[in-house]
């Protein structure tokens, strides 16, 4: 069987175009994840937090994202990485969830 360079080079170039959206998305991600870090020292001052208070927020964020981890880990096995990665995303990009940028 003959491959043509035209066709490997499309096939290529879609692998290239798939590895920068995946890099994209866990990038922004990683982002997402660390602004709790970045907007510590101003929402200690909006909302009067102690350090014990903010440890408590963190911690909550952080026993949150395991837990969802642990469940969406079983629903990726059940529907696949291609299904559950365009619904992770979709839902993601849907619903801003319960952020700072809503609330006063």
């Amino acid at each position: 069987m003959i491959q043509t360079t035209q066709s490997k080079g499309r096939i290529g170039n879609y692998r290239w175009f798939i590895c920068a959206m995946l890099f994209a998305a866990t990038t922004i991600n990683y982002l997402d994840r660390q602004i709790l870090g970045l907007l510590k020292p101003t929402l200690e001052k909006i909302f009067s937090w102690t350090e014990s208070d903010y440890s408590y927020i963190v911690m909550a964020f952080t026993a949150t994202y395991a837990l969802g981890q642990l469940l969406y880990g079983r629903v990726i096995d059940q529907i696949g990485t291609r299904l559950g990665y365009i619904i992770s995303v979709s839902i993601w990009r849907v619903w801003p969830g319960p952020g700072f940028a809503g609330y006063r």
